[in-house]
């Protein structure tokens, strides 16, 4: 059990990356745009594609961005990925009723998790084998993706 605060960027994505590499069944991210937690990195795509392609496990990504624009535009890796692994992905765009809130979930298997309190600061708390102080977060991910716009898809469907 660990409980951590960091006040800087890289210590924010250190963080951030220290959970995805624990996570063994579950990663849930909601995030403005992810242009702090540079998953798009060619280590980062290679970390989230050995856990998806983990036989057996049954890991599942859930992804949700306040602005899509970023990930659409500048995250090609990330969205060859999710196209590549679509069946264990949801990538959803948060609705306009959701634009005030201001912080960050990074949560793996609702026991670790990286709470980053406000959209442009790197002021954050990293959790690790924390399951009873996570369950509010979980919760709040699960109402947040229930809020949620439609799927956020890399092409067009139809003709």
């Amino acid at each position: 059990m660990s409980r951590d605060l960091f006040t800087t960027w890289s210590d924010y994505q250190q963080a951030a990356w220290q959970v995805i590499g624990l996570a063994a069944s579950h990663l849930e991210i909601y995030d403005q745009d992810l242009a702090w937690l540079k998953l798009d990195a060619p280590a980062q795509i290679t970390q989230i594609e050995r856990l998806l392609r983990s036989p057996g496990n049954g890991m599942r990504l859930s992804l949700i961005v306040r602005d899509a624009t970023l990930l659409l535009n500048q995250h090609p890796r990330l969205l060859q990925l999710m196209e590549t692994y679509s069946h264990v992905c949801a990538v959803q765009q948060s609705g306009p009723e959701l634009a005030h809130l201001r912080d960050s979930l990074l949560i793996a298997d609702r026991e670790h998790a990286v709470i980053r309190f406000e959209t442009n600061q790197p002021r954050c708390k990293l959790l690790i084998d924390e399951p009873g102080e996570i369950r509010g977060y979980g919760g709040r991910f699960d109402e947040i993706r229930m809020q949620s716009g439609e799927a956020i898809r890399r092409s067009t469907l139809g003709l």
